[in-house]
């Protein structure tokens, strides 16, 4: 998603655009899966990163275009068929890491949804997740509750690094768009389905 929004970005300079008008208008698109506090790094990471490259690489000063808003969709690969309701804990689960994380908006999945379109009560039901999360839990009433835990702090830089190289990579190589066209980027999102799919089959993953 960073990459992408780095060329929307460089087009829009390149037309002249103010960079503090056009950064707070990019949104960000993201899964939260079932690792719960890998996803709180993960958003965590992605807020700093992106201040960073607004600031220091495209030179921002309005503290607006260099917050992230990030939206956040639950991810429908996680759920199962076999027993549905247990995908309400689920889904649970990785909208309650997404608004750790920090995000401002999310997108639970229906808990049916692995064997048919949501239905009337599964998407009720994602939508009193979200309730249930603002209202009762009390997890909205300070910003990034986890700040300062060893572990998150720990995740949240190692995050950071890795996907930073990540990055990097991906720019030796002509940016994204180049990526997307000699077939790496479709590569490595298969090789990751790939690697998943047989962390489940050897048992190195329990569902």
């Amino acid at each position: 998603m960073r990459m992408l929004a780095k060329e929307y970005i460089r087009a829009a300079l390149k037309r002249g655009v103010d960079i503090n008008k056009i950064g707070s208008r990019i949104m960000h698109v993201y899964t939260s899966n079932m690792d719960f506090f890998e996803t709180i790094a993960k958003y965590r990471a992605v807020r700093r990163m992106w201040a960073k490259m607004m600031r220091e690489e495209f030179g921002a000063t309005d503290p607006r275009a260099c917050r992230a808003f990030i939206t956040t969709h639950t991810d429908g690969y996680s759920l199962a068929y076999q027993q549905p309701a247990n995908n309400i804990v689920r889904i649970a689960l990785e909208t309650l890491a997404a608004v750790l994380g920090g995000v401002q908006s999310t997108d639970p999945c229906g808990y049916d949804e692995p064997y048919c379109i949501p239905s009337h009560k599964a998407a009720l039901m994602s939508l009193n997740i979200q309730n249930i999360i603002a209202y009762e839990a009390g997890v909205v009433n300070t910003a990034d509750p986890l700040g300062g835990s060893y572990y998150v702090e720990h995740l949240t830089q190692k995050i950071e690094d890795e996907a930073t190289q990540y990055l990097q990579k991906i720019e030796h190589m002509g940016g994204i768009i180049a990526a997307i066209e000699n077939g790496w980027a479709i590569q490595e999102v298969n090789k990751a389905k790939v690697m998943r799919d047989m962390e489940v089959e050897e048992k190195k993953r329990l569902v």
